[in-house]
């Protein structure tokens, strides 16, 4: 086994899997490769508060002169970023995160001595990103979590463990 991918979302069961695969990376000597899928979604207001007190600056430069204010909005709540609720400004900010997220993913990796470790970025459908990822990186294996729903979403929705380890070519674990 020469390299493996892991997908992160930053959720505990993602950090389960992360454990997982950097066990089986030492283990094998393999190359890591971290994946993180930004999927378009509406922003929650934890990560909208997470922007603006840890990455303020940084959205700020990206966004340039577009739109934003920076307002103190009560004595209990620190400095947050109001923005437009628009696709654009969203997307910055959702790349700002993840690039955040996948930045301190690696650096604990590299604490636990995996040497060699990549991370990538992919944006769009989350089982088809951490598909496509797997094979333009040819991995033996995807490393994923698994997170608990209830049966009707499960049947309807399906989940991207499933998804991933039906569609795959490759040997998935899903880590619980």
């Amino acid at each position: 086994m020469k390299k493996i991918l892991v997908a992160t979302d930053g959720s505990k069961q993602a950090d389960k899997a992360v454990s997982f695969a950097v066990d089986l990376a030492k283990k094998f000597e393999a190359k890591l490769i971290i994946v993180h899928v930004n999927e378009g979604h509406t922003l929650s207001s934890q990560e909208r508060h997470l922007a603006s007190v840890e990455y303020a600056e940084e959205i700020n430069n990206r966004l340039g002169d577009k739109s934003i204010e920076l307002a103190d909005m009560n004595n209990d709540i620190p400095t947050a970023v109001m923005l437009n609720h628009n696709w654009a400004t969203d997307n910055i900010i959702r790349d700002v995160l993840a690039r955040g997220l996948l930045e301190q993913i690696r650096e604990d990796v590299l604490a636990k001595d995996l040497k060699d470790v990549e991370t990538v970025l992919v944006d769009g459908n989350v089982a088809k990103g951490i598909l496509k990822t797997a094979r333009d990186y040819d991995v033996d294996m995807i490393v994923l979590g698994s997170r608990g729903r209830n049966e009707f979403e499960e049947l309807i929705l399906g989940s991207v463990a499933h998804k991933v380890n039906h569609l795959s070519d490759r040997t998935v674990v899903t880590v619980k």
